[in-house]
């Protein structure tokens, strides 16, 4: 997933800051989850499959793939994706950006894991918050198909042609 907007340089409580065009590998993101759980079943098994062959042996976090299905499940269930590390000292909740019915990407809310341990907080209260917001700019800014165009009338006038 990339990074195409944030307010990290604008707040002080932004343990990572990542800058706009940063890259995070989807199976570690709540923005892939969200993505993921809306995209095609083909695109889906296609990136979870080329994910799974480019993650990082070393990498502190690995989720297998029944790990995976349970939190696409849970953003179709929940209409978000919230995740924590342990190694991390910020969680991450998330909900998907759609327009026109298909993902575009997400909408993710990070904070402080020490500030906020509180769950029923993060469902109740922000993730209804994302969602609105995240509905407001997909009404916002619809999908527009171009009209089709006129059929092309062309006359001629060679001796023997059918003019339209």
């Amino acid at each position: 997933m990339v990074v195409r907007l944030n307010t990290d340089h604008d707040s002080p409580l932004a343990l990572v800051r990542y800058g706009v065009g940063a890259s995070l590998p989807i199976l570690l993101s709540t923005c892939g989850y969200c993505y993921l759980a809306h995209s095609t079943t083909l695109e889906r098994e296609s990136i979870i499959s080329t994910a799974l062959q480019q993650a990082d042996p070393q990498a502190p976090v690995r989720f297998a793939p029944e790990q995976i299905q349970q939190l696409i499940e849970g953003v179709h269930a929940h209409g978000y994706c919230h995740l924590e590390f342990d190694h991390y000292r910020e969680g991450n909740l998330g909900v998907p950006l759609l327009l026109a019915g298909r993902p575009v990407g997400g909408i993710v809310m990070r904070y402080i894991k020490s500030t906020l341990r509180n769950t029923d907080r993060l469902r109740e209260i922000y993730a209804p918050r994302l969602q609105r917001l995240a509905r407001d700019i997909a009404e916002r800014h619809p999908i527009h198909t171009p009209p089709a165009a006129a059929p092309s009338i062309r006359a001629t006038n060679k001796p023997g042609s059918d003019a339209s």
